[in-house]
């Protein structure tokens, strides 16, 4: 397996990404997305998210004090 930073918005496994997304894929797709410009190399292992797997942010609940 290969991870690869997405350089173009790209859909993998049904699920569209973000560009900057880092993904994990077989050899020859890294390859694939590298030759054509839709990925490089991931250089950090910690994956990031894509905009649909990414919580919207709870805001905080108001203290009710009388």
């Amino acid at each position: 397996m290969s991870q690869i930073e997405l350089l173009k918005i790209h859909t993998h496994a049904g699920v569209e990404h973000d560009v900057g997304t880092i993904i994990d894929v077989d050899d020859g797709t890294a390859n694939w997305l590298i030759e054509h410009g839709v990925g490089q190399a991931a250089t950090s292992a910690e994956p990031r998210r894509s905009r649909h797997n990414e919580a919207t942010p709870a805001s905080p609940i108001p203290s009710t004090k009388e």
